[in-house]
Formats: structure tokens, sequence, C-alpha cells
């Protein structure tokens, strides 16, 4: 009986890797309303809000806070101390002081998690608004009411050694 226990637990280890760094559409979208609230705990709220979501994401290092804006660096690490894919798995927060305008980047490397986001738009029936190159990688723009998705695919070596996404949301007001 123990032996199928480690053996059914070594098989399922593969797909629990492929979780990691997972964050629903649902889950980022709750992410960014927290983060819109005119709160001075918003980084706060949405960073718990995130660890419900999974424990390894973990601020990498201060956040920056001067005249020009705040910006907030959250990685995602296995064990809590060495960083999995540091260019490639992070949340950015972020505002701008000038406009006060609020956005939140969600960059990941998971096929399936970029496809899921990219039909998560036509659900939710999103109004494409452009699509182009961008940073030396390709971006299609939707709005949904007033929340601006910024959806864009990087081949390897634009954010690290790995194709990786990026899910960039700001208001669209």
């Amino acid at each position: 009986m123990i032996k199928y226990y480690l053996t059914t637990s070594l098989l399922l280890l593969p797909f629990i890797a492929l979780k990691a760094q997972y964050i629903s559409p649902t889950d980022l979208l709750q992410m960014h309303k927290l983060w819109q609230i005119n709160d001075p705990h918003c980084d706060r709220n949405t960073y718990e809000y995130l660890l419900t979501v999974d424990k390894n994401w973990v601020p990498t290092g201060k956040p920056t806070n001067d005249e020009k804006g705040y910006t907030s660096i959250i990685g995602y690490s296995k064990d809590r101390k060495t960083w999995y894919q540091p260019n490639e798995c992070q949340i950015m927060l972020s505002l701008d002081r000038g406009t006060m305008k609020k956005a939140m980047a969600y960059t990941f490397t998971e096929t399936e998690t970029w496809k899921q986001y990219n039909q998560q738009m036509i659900i939710m029936n999103a109004t494409q608004l452009g699509s182009g190159p961008s940073n030396g990688g390709k971006q299609t723009i939707y709005q949904i009411n007033d929340i601006v998705f910024i959806l864009a695919e990087f081949p390897p070596g634009v954010n690290g050694n790995d194709r990786s996404y990026q899910v960039l949301l700001l208001r669209g007001d």
C-alpha cells in the first residue's frame, strides 16, 4: 500500500510543477480590483490575496517608493528562498504618481496558462483595440468595461532563457 502511494505521488510531481506560478484569470482580476482600491494598504491586501492562491510568491526586495511612483515586484520561489525563473515568473504592482494610474503585470512561462488567458478574452467578449510588436515580442490589447488587458508573448532571450508571456492590467479611463 505504501508503495502505491509513493508511486502515485511521484507521478503527480510533474503535474504539480506545471501548476507552479499559475494564477487564473479570475484570481488576477480579483488582485487587480484590490490593487485599484484607494487604500494605503492596497499593496498588502493584493499580496495577501495572492498568498491564498499560492504561498510561494515572495517579494523580491523592498518596494521602490519615491516621487515618481511605487513599484513592487513579487517573484515565484519554490522554497521561499531561491527564485524560480526570476525574469520569467513575477508580478509587478506599479503606481505612476504623475498620472496616479496603477497597473499590474503578471509574467509567466506556461503555454497552457497563455492559452487560457487568450480564451478568457473571447469568453468575456473583450473588445480588441489593437495588436503589434512590443519590446521584442508581440502584443494584443483588449478592453472590458474600464479594464485594459495587454497580452504579450516574448520569444526566448527577451525576458530570460524561456519563452515568456505577460498579462498587463490597467484601468482604461
